[in-house]
């Protein structure tokens, strides 16, 4: 697995230093093709930040455009549990994990 921290790759087995977001596979040509980014902030809100920051291309597949808003197809779980109702003020620590899940619909 190739970690990114600022655009640049961190060799395997180095210890986390920050959170781990780790990008869906559909949107990993988005990401440079990675896997997984390390990123910094005190909420998920702040990492997705960091995140979008880093690879600007996610922002619109994560936000609402007009409102800046998490897209409502977008659940982000911290530590394999969901966020919600929390979502972007739900606190991250140094060494947690996020991941970015999409929600489907239909019938």
């Amino acid at each position: 697995m190739t970690l990114i921290v600022n655009n640049a790759a961190v060799p395997s087995g180095t210890k986390p230093v920050s959170i781990r977001v780790n990008i869906p596979w559909f949107l990993r040509h988005l990401a440079g093709g990675v896997e997984t980014v390390l990123v910094e902030g005190s909420t998920a809100g702040e990492c997705l930040e960091h995140l979008t920051k880093q690879f600007p291309a996610l922002r619109d597949r994560l936000f609402d455009t007009k409102t800046g808003k998490l897209l409502y197809s977008v659940d982000i779980y911290v530590n394999r549990e969901s966020s919600y109702p929390e979502l972007l003020d739900r606190p991250a620590a140094d060494g947690d994990e996020i991941d970015i899940m999409f929600i489907i619909a239909g019938g």
